[in-house]
């Protein structure tokens, strides 16, 4: 372990690319930086994003509740650890409690751990009590009855106007978009070049979600549509595809968007900034 992590609170290396721990400073998390830590993903309620982001690394936040944790949360980290791929990543929450239960399940449910093994490995950094465990029970009869499908996010260009036009009837933002206009649709995926997918890992690859951006890659993006099939709603998802755009756009880029009113608390939870300077001249048709 390099000297400069060992007083991190918690800090356990579980590999090359992997390591978890409680709450780290401010300065431990830019030695984490200095080690060659690429990606930082966050349980804990305590928002750390600019400091994380200012180092120059990626930055996930899913707030776990530690008296409830939900089955979404489990579905977002499994997305976070899809995009982290095989750059160096530290899990983290504030005593690091929530992370080797996440890790544990995304082990079993997502690397084919057998569960005994890593169920044991978990509990040699903290034995889950009472409420941990029926999340962890809850946890892997979910996924044994297909209830947290696999989640593949891709950029795609070459979107159907047809599979657009059904996300967006399913996501329930087809009642502010020209839906039965398939030109316009068509046009609408031409003029955006940054489209982001979510498919379910199932027969067929059904998308569930997708992400249209239109940006400059250097300076800034405007998220036109972020659009999860209600079926697919409760996994991450819309997290997920929020994480990959943004990995998509690059740390130099901000990316923006305006919300449908019923999505303001998503966006707030996702930590967006509010910009109340925002001017628009409205579409005529």
């Amino acid at each position: 372990m390099e000297p400069s992590l060992a007083s991190i609170v918690r800090y356990v290396p579980l590999g090359a690319t992997l390591a978890t721990s409680g709450q780290p400073s401010e300065a431990q998390l830019a030695a984490l930086a200095q080690a060659g830590f690429e990606v930082i993903v966050n349980l804990a309620l305590h928002d750390e994003a600019a400091t994380v982001r200012a180092l120059g690394m990626a930055y996930v936040h899913i707030p776990v509740q530690f008296a409830a944790p939900r089955l979404e949360d489990l579905a977002a980290f499994f997305a976070a650890m899809e995009q982290a791929g095989e750059r160096k990543t530290l899990v983290h929450c504030m005593h690091n409690k929530r992370v080797p239960v996440f890790i544990a399940l995304h082990r079993i449910v997502r690397l084919g751990w057998p569960a005994q093994d890593a169920l044991r490995e978990m509990r040699q950094v903290w034995e889950p009590d009472a409420t941990w465990q029926a999340f962890i029970d809850r946890a892997l009869e979910a996924c044994a009855t297909s209830h947290l499908p696999a989640v593949v996010y891709a950029r795609e260009p070459a979107l159907s106007v047809a599979e657009f036009r059904r996300v967006l009837v399913e996501s329930g933002l087809g009642t502010t978009r020209p839906i039965d206009d398939e030109a316009r649709l068509k046009e609408m995926l031409a003029g955006a070049n940054l489209i982001v997918t979510a498919r379910l890992q199932q027969p067929g690859h059904p998308l569930a979600g997708v992400a249209r951006c239109l940006t400059d890659f250097s300076w800034c993006g405007y998220l036109a549509e972020l659009a999860v099939s209600k079926s697919a709603q409760g996994l991450g998802i819309g997290r997920g595809l929020l994480e990959e755009t943004r990995r998509q756009l690059g740390p130099r880029a901000s990316l923006v968007l305006s919300s449908m009113p019923d999505a303001v608390g998503f966006y707030e939870r996702m930590g967006m900034e509010r910009i109340h300077e925002a001017f628009r001249y409205p579409r005529e048709h």
